[in-house]
């Protein structure tokens, strides 16, 4: 009801009687003057006009008297202050007059240009001002969806999306937009059904045929999204971004060939386009192609050079060839880009590790245990580094929290098994080897392994 009050009073202020002039509630020459008037909150509001310039709806109405117009004191207590002023336009009727419907087209156009410049908050500014002018301009709804999202207020965003197609129910584009939002909230479901229906509106649509393509990427649904993006393609052959999602779509079908190819065609209609890069190069690195991965990951880095996974992915194809310098290296560019980063703590220790550097090694594990106290494998890493500095108490420490955590890892006995020969623990060894037996299924090297150091034991 406050905010109810706090509009009606602006707009008493705001907007004297188109006729006669008079200032609302304020001024009442002869008895004549423009009079609104609203109850307690738990009683229905009303408000009669009392100027001779009788207005009904923005239709000036020269009769001597007009029925009162009624609102619920409900409806008035939760009334936002924005729902309140357009109530009052509405009953009231400025929107329909010709001086604000171009006023608020001006406030659309001037947030229009804020919004290209990137200044959201001066854009949703102006987009308000219009939707004062015009309750019904959906336009300017739908403008200040798109500011709201490109801030990252998707729930806002929304409800202007919802305003904008109640108002105009067969705008394809604020449905799509819509889908995006639901999409980015992880609704996947409702951002179908938004892309569904501006397909249905607009069946030559590209962008929802794509974006709804990426959705079923998303829910797992490969053969949909497929056709999806080859729908995209077929509308528009020149969309890069389509081919891109195409790609990443056939290589999740572990379909490599199609995917190199539609990341090629991607990256010849956008030399620019990183993601189309570092989709590529994790199919080189897939097919153990490492030096063209690599190739691929230089070059998101040098479109996007503060890109944490592409510096990431280049460390672990050059961990891959063998080169842990340069592995180290790109880990410690993610470190400084994004320190929260567990997984890399993990691979720059496993890089220390090959090296030699056991210290080194136990230092990141320490950082990814301090983040993630029920990592089973780095308490195992940290356990094998330790071992190998000599430290078998604390090693034996690690693994018996590693198998704490997954019982059922057939390695971790083995080591544990190690820890316990070095020890002169011989038969908690064999008993530690047994278990490798009984656990290790198909892994035949491991199981030869155990045999081996049970035949030693005796």
């Amino acid at each position: 009801m406050q905010a109810f009050s706090r509009a009606m009073k602006k707009w008493i202020h705001d907007n004297p009687c188109p006729e006669c002039g008079h200032n609302r509630a304020s001024h009442r020459p002869d008895g004549h003057g423009c009079t609104y008037q609203w109850d307690d909150p738990n009683d229905p509001g009303y408000t009669t006009h009392e100027c001779p310039c009788k207005i009904d709806y923005g239709i000036y109405d020269p009769q001597p008297f007009r029925p009162p117009v009624f609102i619920s004191g409900e409806k008035a207590l939760n009334m936002t202050e924005e729902e309140a002023q357009a109530f009052l336009n509405e009953i009231i009727g400025t929107n329909n007059s010709k001086e604000n419907t171009i006023e608020a087209e001006t406030c659309l156009n001037n947030g229009v240009e804020y919004y290209e410049k990137g200044d959201q908050d001066h854009a949703i500014s102006e987009y308000v001002k219009a939707i004062q002018l015009n309750p019904n301009y959906a336009d300017a709804y739908f403008n200040r969806g798109l500011a709201y999202a490109s801030k990252g207020d998707l729930d806002r965003a929304i409800r202007d999306y919802d305003q904008a197609i109640q108002i105009n129910p067969n705008d394809a584009s604020a449905y799509s937009w819509r889908g995006l939002a639901y999409a980015k909230n992880g609704d996947l479901d409702h951002a179908i059904s938004d892309w569904n229906k501006a397909i249905q509106l607009n069946p030559n649509y590209g962008e929802a045929y794509n974006s709804r393509g990426i959705a079923y990427a998303d829910k797992g649904d490969l053969d949909r999204a497929v056709s999806d993006f080859d729908k995209a393609i077929q509308l528009d052959p020149n969309s890069a971004g389509a081919y891109s999602n195409r790609g990443l779509a056939n290589a999740n079908k572990d379909e490599q060939d199609r995917a190199i190819s539609d990341y090629d065609k991607a990256i010849q209609l956008d030399p620019n386009s990183a993601e189309a890069y570092f989709n590529r190069g994790r199919t080189y690195y897939g097919r153990g192609d490492y030096d063209r991965a690599i190739d691929d990951y230089d070059k998101v880095i040098q479109l996007k050079p503060n890109s944490a996974d592409a510096y990431h992915n280049r460390g672990i194809a050059y961990a891959e060839k063998g080169d842990q310098d340069r592995a180290i290296g790109d880990y410690d560019k993610v470190i400084q880009i994004n320190p929260d980063d567990t997984y890399v703590y993990y691979n720059r220790g496993l890089a220390y590790e090959i090296k030699g550097d056991h210290d080194h090694a136990i230092s990141d594990y320490d950082k990814v245990i301090k983040i993630n106290r029920k990592d089973a494998d780095t308490y195992h890493r940290r356990g094998n580094a330790y071992a190998n500095k000599g430290d078998q108490e604390r090693a034996l420490s690690d693994y018996n929290k590693a198998i704490r955590l997954n019982p059922y890892n057939a390695v971790t006995y083995y080591y544990r098994g190690l820890a316990y020969e070095k020890m002169r623990e011989t038969d908690k060894a064999i008993q530690e080897f047994a278990k490798v037996m009984e656990l290790c299924g198909t892994d035949t090297e491991l199981c030869q392994a155990a045999q081996e150091e049970l035949h030693k034991l005796g």
